[in-house]
């Protein structure tokens, strides 16, 4: 079975930022079939590599459906992680 979205590139548009900054993605990715169930989009922020508990999602968005095959764009925007949630170590 092959893929019916392949992720090809994300960009980021803040470069250099401050932590604090809004963070701004350009993700470009290819559908190799029409796609007719809902795509949920998520931005996650990984807390730590030790556990999920400390996972940030930034932004999530759903899809209704894509009808076109080939390459796509999209921008997105999405708020800066929240420091507190961060772990210590």
């Amino acid at each position: 079975m092959s893929a019916k979205i392949i992720l090809d590139n994300i960009l980021t548009s803040s470069s250099p930022a401050l932590f604090t900054d809004d963070i701004n993605f350009e993700v470009t990715f290819s559908v190799s079939e029409p796609i007719s169930e809902p795509l949920v989009w998520r931005i996650t922020y990984v807390g730590s590599a030790y556990s999920e508990d400390f996972d940030q999602i930034l932004e999530e968005f759903e899809v209704d459906s894509i009808d076109t095959c080939g390459t796509l764009k999209f921008d997105i925007a999405c708020k800066s992680p929240d420091p507190i949630r961060i772990p210590r170590q």
